[in-house]
């Protein structure tokens, strides 16, 4: 997972960001978030790092770092490998009420 903040440039929007994104990028954060110029961005994607079971996605597309830099003074990045994530409560939940729900009072 990539997370990055920043706070855009003059009169850059997240609207054209997120249009460089997808356009040159072919990039589609799941999160895009801005508020008094800053701005938060979470994206899934590989790095070019080499790993054991990492197969590098052959691609056309615009590097993101330029995107990113053109819209950005300053950005952080922050790279979160997918296995390190875990949810701290587990929303499974049985299909039926093992016992009634007791009534309000």
């Amino acid at each position: 997972m990539i997370i990055v903040h920043g706070v855009l440039r003059g009169s850059q929007t997240a609207a054209q960001l997120l249009g460089s994104l997808t356009g040159q990028c072919g990039v589609y954060p799941f999160l895009l978030a801005e508020a008094e110029g800053q701005l938060l961005l979470a994206g899934l994607g590989q790095t070019r790092a080499e790993g054991p079971g990492r197969i590098p996605a052959v691609s056309a597309r615009g590097p993101v770092s330029s995107v990113l830099r053109e819209f950005l003074d300053p950005a952080e990045l922050v790279l979160e490998p997918a296995e390190s994530i875990v949810a701290p409560i587990d929303h499974r939940y049985p299909r039926g009420p093992t016992e009634p729900i007791p009534p309000r009072r």
